[in-house]
């Protein structure tokens, strides 16, 4: 070869290391979102029923009337709280006393409640033991509980209980009415497949299936107990919406850019929230005027799921075709 084209191939080459002579890049898939998917909940006009919904499929997992359970215990590895069922509008009240024959009457005062967000640590029972190692060793202290009311709005009753502790991740608890009668002991097994395990006082005690397993839904539409503040002074009130998963689910709630625009981008930008109640019930307001409740579709709300994918949705009815209330229905997007 020529000493000429020598110097030619090695110039040609010193271009190629300068200016990026390389393979063709391979381009990155544009983000596509999904179609928007109109959904629809059947909770009924009383709103007797709990409905649990998926949103990668459009559909109700499972429902339950409201009022088949009273407690709800932690099932993770290191959990101990117990829930009240706040969509009967349930509380309780410590009375210190460590034997439960000398509990006989009800407080006028001091009830409290599970706060809305569903943070674990801030129930009405709050730390009724203390971690020894794998186990809870019990205070001994007996609660007084209002079981709330029935989807027709009649009061249920009371019951005062004992929880003894937790151990082999089984939980034991001892109740009777206020009277002393009707009195048990009942072991709560946990079952880490589901964030909680239900137990009803209804045919003396028993464990009910509520919730889906953890893995297996998103948002649950419901009434629950929501705490206003007037003067500062706490009012216990029953509302009707929605509350996210509590197994690795986030929402936040858009009042500026819209359910039309919002897009991935702003998704991926945005700070989501652990309180169930982020959705929460007033997505929607009483209209004194028509006497029906009126829509607030301007807001929109985002759904990152325990697979890390993201909804927006909003609320545009909460009347099936009949005109009946307690049906909600919603947009929703996959970003």
């Amino acid at each position: 070869m020529k000493k000429s084209k020598l110097i030619k191939i090695g110039f040609l080459s010193l271009l190629c290391i300068l200016f990026g002579c390389e393979k063709e890049e391979i381009p990155i898939e544009k983000h596509v979102s999904g179609d928007i998917t109109e959904g629809m909940v059947e909770m009924k006009s009383d709103y007797r029923y709990q409905v649990f919904y998926k949103l990668s499929t459009n559909s109700s997992v499972s429902k339950n009337l409201k009022t088949i359970w009273d407690l709800a215990f932690e099932t993770g590895t290191n959990g101990y709280h117990i829930k009240l069922n706040s969509s009967k509008a349930m509380q309780a009240y410590n009375t210190k006393k460590t034997n439960l024959n000398a509990v006989k009457t009800t407080p006028s005062t001091d009830w409290t409640w599970d706060k809305p967000s569903g943070f674990i640590d801030s129930t009405a029972i709050g730390e009724w033991g203390t971690w020894n190692s794998d186990s809870v060793i019990t205070k001994n202290e007996v609660y007084v509980l209002d079981l709330g009311y029935d989807y027709s709005g009649s009061k249920i009753g009371y019951k005062k209980i004992i929880f003894k502790g937790l151990n082999n991740n089984k939980y034991e608890i001892k109740y009777a009415n206020l009277d002393g009668s009707a009195s048990n002991v009942f072991v709560v097994e946990k079952d880490e497949l589901y964030n909680f395990t239900f137990f009803s006082f209804n045919n003396n005690g028993e464990v009910v299936t509520v919730e889906p397993p953890k893995t297996d839904w998103d948002l649950q539409f419901t009434q629950y107990s929501h705490i206003f503040y007037d003067n500062q002074q706490p009012l216990f009130y029953l509302v009707t919406g929605v509350l996210h998963n509590h197994h690795s689910t986030l929402t936040f709630r858009d009042t500026t850019i819209g359910f039309e625009k919002f897009d991935f981008d702003d998704a991926l930008s945005v700070t989501y929230f652990k309180d169930l109640n982020t959705i929460g019930y007033d997505w929607k307001s009483w209209n004194y005027s028509s006497g029906q409740y009126s829509l607030k579709p301007e807001i929109n709300y985002v759904v990152k799921t325990q697979d890390n994918i993201y909804y927006k949705m909003h609320f545009i009815d909460f009347y099936n075709s009949s005109g009946e209330k307690g049906t909600p229905n919603f947009e929703f997007q996959k970003l």
